[in-house]
């Protein structure tokens, strides 16, 4: 076994060693993963933002309404209501049967 100097011995036992909790590698990986959740908050924010602008440009509302018959007051007339989505057109039939103050609600707006 190898014997340390006296001196050498001394020295080292002087040396304040301070625990690493905090290292340089950590801390580069702490810095790229919030760079990379700012970007991805960022595009998310511009997509949101850009899609509601398209939107209203276009003028399309959510939905429509169009009657097949000018008589608003006959029940057993089918009417229906065309949603228009980004993943495309969905027409929905109202009776007025089953709930007739929705359908008129529907209708009147």
């Amino acid at each position: 076994m190898a014997r340390i100097k006296p001196q050498a011995l001394l020295q080292q036992s002087k040396k304040k060693k301070a625990p690493r909790s905090i290292s340089v590698p950590k801390i580069a990986l702490y810095s790229v993963v919030t760079v990379v959740m700012v970007f991805f908050l960022f595009a998310t924010y511009r997509h949101w933002s850009q899609r509601s602008i398209m939107q209203t440009e276009e003028g399309t509302s959510n939905f429509q309404v169009e009657d097949d018959v000018l008589d608003s007051k006959k029940s057993d007339v089918p009417r229906y209501a065309i949603f228009n989505t980004s993943k495309g057109l969905i027409t929905a039939e109202l009776f007025k049967e089953g709930s007739p103050e929705i359908v008129d609600e529907f209708i009147a707006a």
